[in-house]
């Protein structure tokens, strides 16, 4: 789970991170298989990825954080989903870079 003002209205906001699963993450490092965000009062804000009820944890890092990059006051969402380096819009989930 991570804290941090998502939608830009100088509130936090919670992440909440799945890893992938059916690896051994002592060799192989997670990927975000999802991610949701949420407001303080418990409202879904957004979804990327879906989730597998079959994830259980990790015992390692989930390679997702909340930063501001684009230089415009705004938080975005940096990840490693399906292989590729992300970029989310905080307020809305969006992909909006891909490496």
């Amino acid at each position: 789970m991570l804290l941090g003002d998502l939608t830009g209205d100088g509130r936090l906001d919670v992440l909440i991170k799945q890893p992938d699963g059916g690896i051994d993450d002592r060799y192989v490092p997670h990927e975000a298989q999802c991610l949701a965000a949420f407001d303080l009062e418990g409202r879904m804000l957004w979804q990327a990825g879906t989730p597998d009820s079959g994830v259980r944890g990790s015992g390692s890092d989930i390679p997702a954080q909340i930063r501001g990059i684009g230089g415009d006051g705004l938080n975005e969402v940096l990840c490693v989903m399906e292989g590729e380096f992300r970029v989310l819009d905080g307020r809305t989930g969006a992909t909006t870079e891909r490496h």
